[in-house]
């Protein structure tokens, strides 16, 4: 069978293969001197089940697909897959021959055929697990940062199919979830997000990619105060039957999977505990990983310094019981005691509702690259961005008039009164920086993806009565008044606006 005819009868748009000895039924990374140079017969049957166990892949693993001339052109990466061999529902044979390189670095190669996608099916959460791997392929080679990493995800992107939101801004992360559950939803076709305000008018907005983005800043905003999580600022997870039973925690995973993708902030507020359990690193919990009755407990045996009030505590609380700890034999335990419950409620008892946050983070294969790359993940899971007067600067560019114009020289008016503007934002209690930024881009921070359009600063030069900012968060325009004279009324209208603004401009 030619290789293109295997493609035709699978209906699939990419195969991988691992070669090994169909004889023996064992990898090939412990026979790769036995592989013949010139050609290894491959036989995939629906009931010849020849994957053993899983396989430990070298750094460098080589996947085959057809080119135009019907052979095999190898793909050196450093991906590996995750997942067995599964058996179509059919069973027909492929068969082919290969050449092979003749050279001792071949390693780790047989058994999947990967993606294979019932269409019709009507269980989307499923559906997007199974599909994540469809896009594994991704020709690249190790990131530098994450703009870099995502931009090769993002290219994936069908910007001529839509996946259509409706959402009220009372209610995103409710109306994101509708859409992402429909049977046509597909976490690579574009988003169109139309807002409506509280009374159901339609806002407005042609999305272009700022409502879409100011969508996921929002939706994430709501996920971060909801009971899913605990804590003050950096939070981690909190079990809620109500959102387990709902899947809810499935739906924040790709949340901020779908969102990371298509060009939105990342989620910036889990804790180091909670990104450790997702990037599978080695964690110790802390007192601000548990809800706050826990603490106090927790902090009572720490504290404590005789053995009898140790005790006391121990036996007076259900805490330290429900976690397995019953009574204290030595003062030296007490650090155990409280590493153990502390390992029971932040890890133990939140195991459910992680696994599902783990299994929506697959969206876009986002959970495996989390933790290959561990370190350009970190920083948009957990920490607080910081946005400077010079960065904002630097990010919104003016867009000049001929030089020496009579509006070349309004400009150079009004644009000194911008920078002296968010100066005084960086200390600001009435309006920040970040709000100055989401005003004009839908997104109070630089997105991960970074800003696919260079955000611009407009001139108001054909409405001189206007008073007040406005922007267009699609082309990232922010458009200022170019009526005032002096620096006090421009601050003054410009805190206004901003701080009234309803979304995508509005002031």
């Amino acid at each position: 069978m030619r290789i293109q005819d295997m493609f035709e009868v699978t209906g699939l748009s990419k195969l991988r293969f691992y070669l090994a000895s169909t004889s023996s039924k064992i990898w090939c990374s412990s026979t790769n001197n036995n592989i013949p140079s010139s050609s290894l017969p491959i036989t995939v049957e629906s009931d010849d089940d020849v994957a053993v166990s899983s396989p430990t892949h070298a750094s460098n693993t080589e996947f085959l697909a057809p080119n135009a001339e019907d052979e095999w052109i190898m793909f050196s990466d450093r991906l590996s897959p995750d997942l067995p061999l599964e058996n179509t529902q059919s069973s027909t044979v492929l068969q082919s021959h290969c050449s092979l390189p003749d050279t001792n670095e071949l390693t780790v190669l047989v058994n999947s055929i990967l993606d294979s996608c019932d269409k019709n099916s009507t269980s989307t959460a499923d559906n997007e697990v199974a599909n994540r791997n469809k896009f594994m392929e991704v020709d690249y080679e190790d990131p530098t940062d994450i703009e870099e990493l995502l931009m090769k995800i993002n290219k994936l992107i069908n910007s001529s199919v839509i996946n259509k939101v409706n959402v009220c801004r009372e209610q995103v992360f409710q109306g994101f979830v509708r859409s992402v559950r429909r049977p046509r939803f597909s976490e690579f076709n574009k988003f169109s997000v139309k807002f409506a305000d509280v009374e159901g008018i339609a806002e407005g907005a042609i999305d272009e990619g700022g409502p879409t983005r100011e969508m996921f800043r929002i939706a994430l905003q709501e996920v971060q105060n909801s009971s899913m999580f605990t804590g003050r600022t950096q939070k981690h997870l909190c079990l809620s039957d109500k959102h387990l039973n709902k899947n809810e925690y499935f739906e924040v995973g790709r949340l901020i999977s779908l969102s990371l993708v298509h060009g939105g902030p990342g989620p910036r507020f889990f804790c180091d505990t909670l990104f450790g359990l997702i990037a599978n690193i080695k964690v110790q919990p802390t007192l601000e990983d548990v809800i706050p009755e826990i603490q106090v407990e927790l902090a009572q045996l720490k504290d404590a310094t005789e053995l009898s009030v140790m005790q006391d505590v121990v036996l007076s609380s259900n805490v330290f019981s429900i976690a397995g700890f019953k009574f204290v034999k030595k003062a030296e335990d007490k650090l155990d005691i409280i590493n153990g419950t502390l390992k029971f409620y932040a890890v133990n008892v939140i195991h459910e509702a992680l696994g599902q946050l783990l299994n929506g983070l697959k969206t876009c294969n986002i959970l495996e690259h989390i933790r290959q790359y561990p370190n350009l993940f970190k920083d948009i899971m957990c920490s607080k961005p910081s946005l400077t007067a010079e960065r904002l600067e630097n990010l919104l560019l003016p867009e000049w008039s001929e030089a020496g114009s009579n509006r070349r020289h309004i400009e150079n008016r009004v644009i000194t009164y911008f920078r002296d503007y968010i100066i005084d934002c960086e200390d600001s209690e009435l309006i920040s920086l970040n709000e100055i930024l989401a005003f004009a881009t839908g997104l109070d921070s630089i997105p991960p993806l970074g800003f696919q359009i260079s955000p611009k600063i407009i001139f108001l030069h054909d409405e001189p009565a206007c008073k007040f900012p406005k922007a267009n968060t699609c082309s990232i325009e922010l458009k200022l008044p170019v009526c005032h004279n002096n620096y006090d009324d421009f601050k003054l209208d410009m805190d206004f606006g901003i701080g009234n603004a309803v979304g995508f401009g509005f002031a």
